[in-house]
């Protein structure tokens, strides 16, 4: 099994995200311009570097899968990591694959708390596929795997820390909006202020709530 990660500027978040897929046969990271060291950090960790000049982020993450060398790919962001029931799934599941493409539970952090319920979790995606079977859409945002295979179902957690500080959420969702098509401004705008709503008391709460 190959691991995909695309980066720029990564290099706070890329050690952990490499500690955790230690187990996979090749990791293959490619980077569109990184100056903080994230290429340094990936070489050291033994990982595959790919230069590439920014190409969406559909486009990039397809990238990384054909540059892969195994058939099965699992595809990561820099600031996520497996959990350690999720590497023993993937392992297990790979013996004897039951299918082609398989969907893992994200779990996501927001100011300081993994949240349980609701958009943070589970927020299921498409990650590990044959590529045979299974590719990243163009999408310039909100990427997607596409694929005709039925999905099936990964135990564990992909753990992603996803803000830091309220400032920095909102400054990903500025980027996002602002890669989107104007016609889809006011749409976009709305979902943000949901979603920040929605994150934001989540995180606010009780820990029956949030961990």
């Amino acid at each position: 099994m190959s691991v995909a990660i695309i980066t720029r500027n990564a290099a706070a978040q890329l050690e952990h995200c490499l500690a955790s897929v230690a187990f996979a046969e090749e990791v293959v990271v490619v980077d569109s311009g990184s100056t903080d060291g994230t290429v340094e950090l990936a070489t050291r960790r033994g990982a595959r570097l790919v230069r590439k000049e920014w190409l969406g982020f559909g486009a990039q993450k397809q990238f990384a899968v054909d540059a892969a060398s195994h058939e099965w790919v699992l595809c990561i962001d820099a600031d996520e990591c497996l959990s350690p029931e999720l590497s023993e799934a993937i392992v297990a599941e790979l013996k004897a694959p039951r299918g082609f493409a398989y969907a893992i539970a994200r779990r996501n952090r927001f100011l300081g708390r993994w949240l349980k319920h609701g958009e943070g979790y589970p927020d299921w995606n498409v990650r590990l596929f044959h590529r045979e079977h299974a590719r990243w859409g163009g999408e310039a945002v909100h990427e997607k795997i596409v694929t005709r295979s039925p999905v099936l179902r990964l135990r564990g957690d992909l753990l992603h820390d996803s803000a830091e500080t309220l400032e920095k959420y909102l400054d990903k969702r500025t980027v996002t909006r602002a890669c989107r098509p104007s016609r889809f401004a006011p749409r976009v705008a709305a979902r943000m202020r949901c979603s920040w709503c929605s994150h934001l008391c989540c995180a606010s709460l009780s820990s029956t709530c949030c961990g």
